[in-house]
């Protein structure tokens, strides 16, 4: 592979086609490979996630019957097939130029916010009942990782087991180069930004405990001051 193509779509393209040959397949035919696999299901509407590859993102026979109204397209240059349809929503999430758009790719916020638009488009369908399809060309790298992205949003999971759990609904799944290291990345910017989270929520549960406990001694200090209050008119009215 050139140089040139490392991280970029035409790599990951490259790899789908690779996909398609080992497993003696092209895009015009189902087998053992699906065009879409759900790897999510909300659990209140019941609407779904799921991760697929061109056929499933051209079908429009294919999307209702999965009630997918709404795509994110990994790719930077496969178009949005029914994007004049008003009943469907779109997102382009180039995954694959990550690094040209996190200046900072060790900074927390920076890989968090990478993502959140995305996972926001996802969280907002699922909430309304509609499931969502993320694509690729292939459905195995680009969309694969995103997908696993997802789920690490999700369940609140690292990147070993949310990558374990993607692959179960869709084996050919497989987060590679630069997009394995996004996804190792993101996994450590929501850990350690949750750690942080859970930390301040604990600092402020002591503080309200202690706020508790300042004001239950000050009503003792008054339940004291009204008892000897009491005691000193009792006495009074028996010396008078």
């Amino acid at each position: 592979m050139k140089a040139s193509k490392a991280g970029s779509d035409e790599q990951f393209d490259d790899e789908a086609q690779m996909i398609f040959a080992a497993l003696n397949l092209d895009l015009g035919r189902r087998e053992r490979y699906n065009a879409l696999d759900a790897i999510y299901k909300h659990p209140d509407t019941g609407a779904q996630v799921f991760v697929g590859n061109r056929n499933a993102a051209s079908s429009k026979e294919i999307l209702d019957a999965n009630g997918i109204k709404r795509v994110v397209n990994c790719t930077g240059d496969m178009e949005n097939f029914f994007e004049d349809d008003d009943s469907m929503h779109y997102m382009r999430f180039r995954i694959a130029t990550w690094m040209q758009t996190v200046k900072e790719i060790r900074s927390n916020e920076a890989c968090l916010a990478f993502a959140e638009p995305m996972l926001e488009f996802v969280d907002t369908g699922l909430e309304l009942g509609e499931s969502v399809l993320i694509h690729c060309l292939a459905g195995a790298h680009r969309a694969g990782t995103t997908g696993v992205i997802v789920l690490m949003h999700k369940l609140n999971e690292p990147f070993p087991e949310a990558l374990l759990k993607a692959r179960l609904l869709r084996p050919v799944i497989n987060p590679i180069g630069t997009l394995k290291l996004y996804a190792e990345r993101y996994s450590i910017a929501l850990a350690q930004t949750r750690v942080s989270n859970d930390a301040f929520s604990s600092i402020a549960d002591h503080e309200e405990e202690d706020e508790d406990v300042d004001e239950d001694e000050e009503d003792e200090e008054e339940d004291v001051q009204d008892s000897t209050d009491d005691s000193a008119t009792l006495d009074a009215a028996i010396s008078f």
